[in-house]
């Protein structure tokens, strides 16, 4: 199976020839094969004659996804396998066998199974006289329905019930089901608006405001719906407008607003955002005076002028802002929340307009700006980049210090675990070595001793066999468990819908996504279709949140590093002796493995090159007629480009891949500095932000590749 997710069929068959005529292991195998060779007729027979749940879950999946049509003839009679009924009865609706279909959900009375099954009913149950029927088979379905289900439920229940008066006895079990969640979380989103649609309109307008400071476009939407504002709330409402981009509906509600300060910030938020800077800053110019919202105002036309490229006036106005608030009327909203942070974010801005021109003034900006309590992404895009300015100045204890700032972003974490006792370490100050990491391999390498800028030898390139049996483990946690169910039985809009919400309720569970990744997966190879994003995707986040002893994240490694386009892979290698693990994990961070892929900057296919790049190489290679968008031609263009980068910095892989992201022009300004610092420190100083990024995404992918596949 391995060598059939990695496009090498040949080798493939080889290996299916050598297992005994007509046994389970042949039988499943030749499956696989047919299905590769676009016969799923012959892999839908071949599959019948594996006595196995496996087997038999991908007979399901073929007949949902269309692949095989299957009839009530020759569909098994009904068992005692909830998944394979639910599956069974999914396939024969979606070949129009309706009453069949149905029969087979009904004898699913229990469990989440039950739930899911009840769902698919209430879907097929439109007519005008089974609206009862269905608002029973809604009602059962959210009885045995778990947090992640409900979202795929519940609003077509409350529809249902709507008509016959059942809403406010669901309104009190979701208060009660709102409170047992943290306040502000998606489920806690989820419920709070169904909560609004259970009520009276009279009822819902406080709690649709308590929603606003945390979801605005949920709120927005449905205040939009309830009726017409007070006017006490319209300055809150064009300021929830504007938030959410509306300018229509932000312009009528300023229309409507008595005059007073608040309108000419609120005016100017207008017109910058429908694209009118000098209409903006004429309205914020009104009141660049008021106590209470002057320092907005220049926060904002600071930000207007930036957006002009008017750099020198987007400064001024920074370096005059003041203290600010904002009136009672604009509570709560994005106004208020800029009013409290309004000189912190100021320092901030005017720190990135002096981060190249005046390090030592912007390090200072940054620390003031942090010092003044700068929140979320911006306080760790500011933390790391004054630990970056403090390290190119040599402080290393300073450093440190603000890389363990930068730290409270889950996104710059991993990082951070490597530089701040990197830090620490350079300072002479006795600490842990760096943790152990995962989801960016590149770092293990300097811990480890390893001269990761040096090529090491070529590793003979083994499969390990444990593709299969990976898409097959049952996680305990009973909706990750019902995730990889519905990746057999469900049809494209039931899996997608609830793995969506899985990963919405769930964002940073390493086992969640590691369930996610492997339904994907999972859901692909039942049918074929080896796409490999979404895996690689899900997998990367479980990584990035391991925790030791978790052994089921670690097994979405072979997920996470897959093998595609092998023989390819290993052609345009060999053509110019470049290991090809190494031309993988290009591949990898360059596309996904997306073939069709065009990058903003117009660079196309597996190996992202420029057409006029694409030109130049092919006519070195006499290379007449090729299409970037070609797998062999794109791995063979890029593998000689690789070529050249290293051939040119004498394989150095480090500036190799410098010149292959930036261009070889950059690449050869950094070879001096290569040479005075340690690399590590070369690679955090030197590089473009971007270009940094990428030689420790390609470098640790090389190394896991390695690791999992070559060593």
């Amino acid at each position: 199976m391995d060598y059939l997710v990695a496009g090498s069929p040949e080798r493939a068959r080889e290996l299916v020839e050598k297992l005994t005529l007509n046994s389970t292991e042949r039988l499943y195998a030749s499956a696989q094969l047919a299905l590769f060779d676009g016969d799923p007729t012959c892999a839908f027979e071949l599959l019948g004659e594996v006595d196995s749940e496996t087997a038999r879950l991908q007979q399901v999946r073929l007949a949902i996804s269309g692949r095989v049509r299957l009839t009530p003839e020759i569909t098994p009679p009904p068992g005692e396998d909830p998944a394979l009924e639910l599956g069974y009865g999914t396939a024969l609706l979606a070949e129009g066998f309706r009453e069949e279909g149905m029969e087979r959900l009904r004898t699913i009375e229990e469990g989440i199974l039950g739930a899911v099954a009840n769902l698919v009913l209430a879907g097929e149950l439109d007519g005008y006289d089974e609206a009862e029927e269905r608002r029973l088979a809604l009602g059962r379905a959210w009885r045995l329905s778990n947090a992640a289900l409900r979202p795929l439920i519940l609003p077509d229940y409350l529809a249902a019930v709507r008509d016959v008066g059942g809403g406010r006895g669901i309104a009190g079990e979701l208060e009660r089901l709102r409170g047992e969640v943290e306040v502000g979380s998606p489920p806690w989103i989820d419920l709070t608006v169904w909560l609004i649609q259970a009520r009276e309109p009279f009822e819902a307008r406080d709690v649709a405001w308590e929603l606003a400071g945390y979801a605005p476009e949920e709120a927005f939407a449905i205040l939009g719906e309830l009726e017409p504002c007070l006017p006490i709330e319209l300055p809150r409402l064009a300021a929830l407008a504007l938030e959410v981009d509306d300018t229509e509906l932000a312009r009528k509600a300023i229309d409507g607003i008595s005059l007073s300060p608040a309108v000419f910030l609120l005016k100017g938020e207008y017109e910058h955002a429908i694209g009118r800077p000098r209409q903006a800053l004429a309205q914020y110019a009104e009141i660049f005076d008021d106590p209470e919202l002057g320092g907005l105002a220049r926060l904002y036309a600071g930000v207007t002028e930036l957006s002009r490229d008017r750099r020198a006036a987007a400064e001024v106005h920074w370096s005059r802002v003041a203290m600010a608030g904002v009136p009672t009327e604009l509570a709560g909203t994005y106004l208020e929340r800029d009013a409290l942070l309004v000189t912190a974010k100021a320092d901030y801005y005017r720190a990135n307009l002096r981060r190249y021109t005046s390090p030592e003034e912007a390090a200072e900006l940054y620390a003031d700006a942090l010092a003044g309590g700068l929140s979320g992404k911006e306080r760790a895009r500011a933390a790391w980049r004054l630990a970056t300015l403090r390290a190119a100045s040599g402080e290393w204890t300073e450093a440190a210090e603000a890389f363990t700032q930068a730290a409270y972003d889950p996104a710059y974490r991993p990082h951070v675990e490597y530089w701040q006792p990197r830090m620490k370490q350079l300072a002479g100050l006795d600490t842990e070595p760096p943790a152990y990491n995962w989801a960016y391999p590149f770092y293990e390498l300097p811990v480890r001793g390893v001269r990761w800028w040096v090529l090491p030898e070529t590793a003979e390139l083994t499969l390990r066999g444990v593709f299969a049996d990976l898409l097959y483990t049952r996680p305990e946690d009973e909706e990750l468990a019902l995730l990889l169910t519905l990746a057999s039985v469900a049809d494209d809009d039931l899996f997608t819908s609830y793995a969506n919400v899985v990963e919405r309720y769930h964002p940073d569970d390493p086992d969640a996504n590691a369930a996610l990744a492997q339904a994907y997966a999972r859901r692909g190879f039942e049918i074929g279709d080896y796409v490999v994003l979404p895996e690689i995707v899900y997998a990367g986040r479980a990584l990035a949140n391991y925790e030791p002893g978790a052994l089921s994240v670690l097994g979405v490694l072979p997920l996470a590093y897959p093998l595609t386009y092998l023989d390819a892979t290993l052609k345009a290698a060999g053509t110019f002796g470049i290991d090809p693990l190494l031309l993988l994990a290009l591949v990898r961070e360059e596309s996904r493995f997306d073939s069709e892929i065009v990058s903003k900057a117009g660079a196309v296919g597996l190996t992202q090159k420029m057409p006029a790049t694409a030109a130049m190489l092919a006519a070195e290679l006499e290379l007449h007629d090729y299409d970037l968008r070609d797998p062999t031609d794109s791995l063979l263009l890029g593998a000689a480009y690789l070529r050249k980068m290293l051939d040119r910095h004498d394989g150095n892989l480090a500036l190799a891949l410098a010149g292959y992201n930036a261009g070889p022009g950059n690449a050869r300004h950094w070879v001096k500095s290569f040479e005075e610092l340690p690399p590590d420190v070369w690679l955090l100083l030197e590089p473009f932000d971007e270009t940094r990024r990428y030689i420790i995404r390609v470098v640790g992918s090389y190394y896991r590749y390695r690791q999992l596949y070559g060593e």
